[in-house]
């Protein structure tokens, strides 16, 4: 399976400590400004567990309102050994 870019984006950020999860797709954005915001306003509901698509799951909607936020599911799948998060 390819690796995420993005996936790689958010594992790298909270790894060294820009992100702290949980976080909102604001807060990755502040963390990571290469990522364009079409992306970065999308990704995490697309790639959230139970996602409607059945796309690929790289992160959990740990809260819904006010503003969701989510967690890193850690997937060795996606090229991302879990050891180094």
């Amino acid at each position: 399976m390819p690796e995420h870019r993005c996936y790689r984006s958010i594992v790298g950020a909270v790894k060294d400590g820009r992100l702290k999860e949980p976080f909102t797709a604001r807060d990755w954005h502040e963390a990571d400004k290469s990522i364009p915001e079409t992306t970065w306003r999308n990704f995490l509901s697309k790639h959230r567990k139970d996602n409607p698509h059945n796309n690929s799951v790289l992160v959990k909607r740990v809260q819904e309102t006010p503003e969701a936020r989510y967690e890193l599911i850690r997937q060795e799948k996606y090229g991302i050994d879990a050891r180094y998060i």
